[in-house]
């Protein structure tokens, strides 16, 4: 996917205006047409178990993929804001344009259904973000705050932003694809 690591520190913004003008000053692949390749950010960090009334929580890691539209339309912020205030622990992030033969590989990994057919040919086109997320049972919560492909939910993040938002669904398919986008983990 490309070599050179972005060289800036990540920051907390005050306000979704501060953030959104502070994303396009990071991503500023994310406003010009012609992309040269991609970007990335690794957050990587070594995160302790927690303890909650004597009990280790099962932190678990699931790949998300915020698609063209949704970074377009600067609905991201947002999507990213549902994550952290749910406490979802941003363990790594990319930007990444896939090719065809990449954004193939990518989703036979977790056998790829019709809705993810078009969500395919949109990640081949322009940049998508590509984010590792840990919390303890994150496949549930995720499902619960992201909703389905068919038909999401009210209040869900895709009946509120689209469909563009792809999640792995399961340890398994996670502990596959994180690796395609990040080498460590």
């Amino acid at each position: 996917f490309g070599d050179s690591e972005l060289e800036n520190g990540m920051q907390s913004s005050q306000t979704i205006e501060q953030a959104e003008r502070d994303i396009g000053e990071y991503f500023v692949e994310l406003f010009q047409e012609e992309d040269e390749g991609d970007s990335i950010i690794d957050l990587m960090s070594q995160v302790p178990r927690s303890f909650v009334s004597g009990k280790v929580l099962l932190n678990e890691t699931a790949c998300v993929v915020l698609g063209p539209t949704v970074l377009q339309e600067s609905s991201f912020v947002h999507v990213l804001d549902s994550f952290h205030r749910e406490k979802f622990m941003l363990v790594a992030m990319r930007m990444v344009r896939m090719s065809a033969a990449q954004a193939t590989a990518f989703f036979l990994m977790g056998g790829i259904s019709g809705s993810q057919s078009s969500f395919l040919q949109l990640v081949t086109q322009k940049p998508c973000l590509v984010m590792a997320l840990e919390k303890d049972n994150c496949f549930g919560k995720l499902k619960t705050l992201v909703g389905t492909d068919k038909k999401p939910a009210s209040g869900s993040l895709r009946a509120e932003y689209g469909t563009d938002i792809y999640i792995s669904s399961n340890v398994t398919m996670a502990s596959k694809q994180l690796p395609f986008f990040f080498e460590s983990l």
